[in-house]
């Protein structure tokens, strides 16, 4: 009897509830981790698992890091990556609640508020120097000065985002952080074990930036140069290509322009572009000056033409590249003038430091197979704990409510119909959730009008509010009674 086919990676495995779902789900996670943590199997570099929302993914993340955190943390940290902030500080509280006594810590940028400041003192030089200096770290706490001797800056000792990583030989930690860090230095002493990523997390990967046509034609340097007047026929290559629409790789080669020509364009761009000085040791002042001298915009420029060549000598043999586009009337971000503007679409890579697991109710298996070549992807569905109702008309609409005529009218009736269903909720927990600026509206209408951010989490009439957007993404306080 021939043997059947096994089913392609994208076909949900189905189960009669949520609950057989969480089991499998359970075991196949394990699996993924005991591979790690032993070292006893394969571990992939990306074990990705597809599993509708309230399955309990957090949770039976957290219980399985707190059943085998100790095995993992042998071999090194245990980074999990969530949306945001305030997701992560929920997610160590509720590591914590299992009582499993590793050690944790959150994670947090230099610019993070606490107590009202920001961790790093430096923080606003530490965002403009961000994608311009080599090593932020390097420039601002511990690197080398100006006569290229080591440099450590006076604030290194105690500084407050320095002071939330473990002293090398301490021991690894579980550490709860934002998506933002698959793509920032983590700074923390020692390997990383695994990577466990809670949520959608491929657009913190993707960048898409814009240049105008002119910025990208125009050259720095006088004709004259064979190798100057290569980038120049080169970069009217593309623009012809562009404009009419041809691929902007078959032009290229037709023009024999080769891989390493196209390479050696990326480094030309960059020639005479240099970082600005910055040193440990220099006065946040001296920084300061050195930032405001340097001509970020050059640089800006010069990156991102670098950029599109390396994109394009990147594309495989015979292959066309859409990458790169040109749209007719962009917007070009300084002046809010329409201009043609090369677009360039990008992909960083996933951290190549240690195998990773993606839960997520969004899994798709085409993006995530483009960002790795190595790869499992698992799916489940069971049937929906609720029955859904998509109504279409204006009710809740973000214009219909913040109408300047009769906007006040339209909320006081939606806020009555919340205190409705307030009054009948068997636990009294009724959740609100819409456009953070119809939110606004609410609140103000509530008497609680203020710049404070922390007051759209305030109830009204009894219920909870959130809005969409990170606020409520990956949040599952909600479904508990």
């Amino acid at each position: 009897m021939p043997k059947r086919p096994e089913p392609h990676p994208t076909q949900p495995r189905l189960f009669e509830s949520a609950a057989a779902l969480s089991d499998a789900l359970r075991a196949d996670i394990e699996t993924a981790i005991l591979a790690v943590a032993t070292g006893s199997g394969p571990s992939v570099r990306l074990s990705a698992f597809k599993a509708s929302a309230g399955a309990g993914k957090s949770g039976i993340m957290c219980e399985l890091l707190a059943r085998h955190g100790a095995d993992l943390l042998q071999r090194g940290h245990v980074v999990v990556h969530v949306p945001t902030l305030d997701l992560a500080n929920q997610m160590a509280a509720r590591f914590a609640e299992i009582g499993s006594g590793l050690p944790t810590l959150v994670l947090r940028g230099r610019s993070a508020e606490v107590d009202g400041a920001p961790l790093c003192e430096h923080s606003t030089i530490a965002e403009r120097l961000g994608g311009v200096a080599p090593s932020v770290s390097a420039a601002l706490c511990e690197g080398r000065g100006c006569d290229g001797r080591p440099a450590v800056a006076d604030c290194r000792d105690g500084c407050r985002w320095w002071a939330q990583f473990p002293p090398p030989g301490e021991g690894a930690r579980i550490v709860f952080t934002t998506h933002a860090f698959l793509t920032l230095p983590l700074s923390l002493p020692g390997p990383i074990a695994l990577r466990f990523v809670d949520e959608t997390f491929w657009q913190s990967l993707c960048r898409i930036e814009t240049i105008s046509l002119e910025r990208f034609l125009v050259s720095r340097s006088a004709p004259g140069d064979r190798k100057d007047d290569r980038l120049i026929r080169a970069r009217a290559t593309v623009y012809e290509a562009l404009m009419t629409g041809a691929g902007v790789m078959g032009a290229l080669r037709r023009k024999r322009f080769a891989k390493s020509e196209l390479v050696e364009f990326a480094r030309m761009e960059m020639t005479g572009v240099t970082p600005p000085t910055i040193t440990p040791t220099m006065s946040m002042a001296v920084q300061r000056a050195a930032l405001g001298r340097f001509d970020f915009a050059a640089f800006t420029t010069a990156r991102l033409r670098a950029a599109i060549w390396r994109s394009l000598a990147e594309t495989p043999a015979k292959r066309e590249t859409q990458r790169v586009s040109l749209v007719i009337d962009g917007v070009v971000a300084e002046t809010g003038a329409l201009r043609p503007m090369v677009t360039l679409h990008t992909v960083e890579c996933l951290p190549d430091d240690a195998p990773m697991i993606a839960i997520d109710a969004d899994a798709d298996h085409e993006i995530l197979a483009a960002l790795t070549s190595e790869m499992t992807f698992r799916a489940y569905r069971a049937p929906a704990l609720a029955e859904v109702v998509q109504i279409t008309d204006l009710t809740m609409s973000q214009q219909h409510l913040l109408d300047p005529k009769d906007g006040r009218n339209r909320r006081e009736a939606v806020m009555r119909l919340v205190a409705g269903e307030v009054a009948i909720a068997p636990n009294h927990r009724v959740l609100l959730v819409t456009n953070r600026a119809v939110l606004e509206a609410l609140h103000d209408d509530a008497g609680a009008a203020s710049e404070d951010p922390e007051r759209l989490l305030r109830q009204l009439c009894g219920a909870d509010c959130r809005w969409f957007g990170p606020s409520i993404r990956g949040t599952d306080v909600f479904c508990r009674t």
